[in-house]
């Protein structure tokens, strides 16, 4: 990418202390690093948009809008972090294995209580004993609304960190 480039006062107290450019040398410096960058992606900030841009070790933020360079960091190396989110990836999908069969075998349980209401429900001749029994029902079913809810939310989490990680690994 090539063109004049300006800088913020973050981006040049950054170029000098994180690469040691001078500050009456950052413009220079950038517009002639800038020239070599490779593009990486667009990101939004609120309502404006910024451009990354890779080159050597550095990633330099700049601002689409009006090609000023928002700030200088150093390029992160995401292969070492790469075992570590296997591992953790590994020990996610143990809790959501372990919760899921957890939630499911109360969901069992509460399922065969419900039957069992039901079946005294059916032999119920009284209307208030039946209102009784139909008030247990329905609250064993809002229990079974909740732990699905809960199923979901654990496999959401899985699908999550694996969707968050596949930028990284």
């Amino acid at each position: 990418m090539s063109g004049k480039y300006t800088l913020t006062l973050h981006a040049i107290e950054r170029a000098q202390h994180r690469l040691g450019v001078e500050p009456s040398e950052a413009r220079r410096w950038i517009n002639d690093t800038m020239c070599k960058a490779k593009y990486l992606f667009t990101q939004k900030r609120g309502s404006r948009s910024q451009a990354i841009y890779e080159v050597d070790d550095i990633q330099v933020v700049v601002d689409t809008s009006n090609h000023q360079v928002v700030t200088i960091k150093p390029a992160v190396d995401t292969s070492i972090l790469t075992p570590i989110f296997e591992r953790e990836g590994r020990r996610i999908k143990r809790e959501v294995t372990r919760n899921t069969r957890k939630h499911e075998l109360a969901i069992a349980q509460l399922t065969v209580e419900m039957g069992e209401r039901m079946v005294a429900y059916a032999r119920a001749r009284n209307p208030k004993t039946r209102a009784l029994i139909q008030a247990d029902i329905n609250e064993i079913e809002a229990k079974i609304s909740v732990i699905q809810a809960a199923i979901t939310r654990e496999q959401d989490r899985l699908k999550n960190f694996e969707k968050a990680t596949e930028v990284y690994v």
